[in-house]
């Protein structure tokens, strides 16, 4: 698809023109089969870094500073309030205040976020602790041990 063109003024060109840019960001924000398979939470940030043109890091930077995916709109609205920095650089802002660094050591994009954690905990899950399962057959105590 041909890039969008600077509209002229005028009333048709500029309906035709949002018309037209509104359909890109829809194509943008669709969910796409692999994205189905992805938890809501994890979902939420890839959405976000969409919506909002963000980088990986930029993502990974504000989901370690604790900022909510779906509360990003209100710090993106600098154009309307241009006391605002914008988006991307103000979470790098906060990120060089609170760990002291302008990214972090190993850049990870969200679709991985998953798979890296399951595969960091293997032993976790080895190591777990078994629940005992108790319960009272003819007056005689049953336990038994499952994973």
């Amino acid at each position: 698809m041909d890039p969008l063109p600077v509209p002229p003024e005028g009333a048709e060109w500029m309906s035709a023109y949002h018309h037209r840019l509104g359909w890109l960001v829809w194509k943008s924000l669709r969910v796409e089969k692999s994205q189905k398979a992805l938890q809501p939470q994890i979902r939420a940030w890839v959405e976000a870094r969409k919506r909002h043109r963000l980088s990986h890091a930029q993502v990974q930077m504000a989901r370690e500073l604790g900022l909510n995916p779906g509360k990003l709109g209100k710090l993106s609205n600098h154009r309307q309030e241009p006391w605002k920095a914008p988006l991307p650089q103000f979470i790098e802002h906060l990120y060089l205040k609170r760990f002291g660094r302008e990214q972090p050591r190993v850049v990870t994009p969200a679709e991985n976020w998953e798979r890296s954690a399951a595969a960091q905990n293997p032993a976790r899950t080895a190591l777990a602790p078994k629940t005992a399962v108790i319960r009272q057959r003819r007056g005689v105590a049953v336990i038994r041990l499952t994973s």
